[in-house]
């Protein structure tokens, strides 16, 4: 049998359990992480002058489009 003194048998077993619950809470971290999901309050705005679509904040009645820099009306 193998002789192992007090203190490094506390040493293993306490190093092991920090171990595994760290695993544990990586694991748990890293599975919640994936789940959520962010929602952006943001509507679809059509430019009426260049065609583009993009996003802008839906409490504003007129928007400047990005690419051509005029302002549109929101879009229904």
């Amino acid at each position: 049998m193998i002789e192992l003194p007090a203190d490094i048998a506390c040493l293993i077993y306490l190093g092991i359990a920090v171990t595994v619950l760290l695993g544990i809470w990586l694991y748990s971290h890293l599975a919640s992480r994936k789940k959520k999901q962010v929602e952006f309050p943001l509507q679809y705005h059509s430019c009426e002058f260049c065609n583009f679509t993009y996003l802008e904040n839906p409490a504003e009645k007129l928007s400047r489009c990005p690419q051509c820099n005029l302002l549109n009306d929101k879009m229904t």
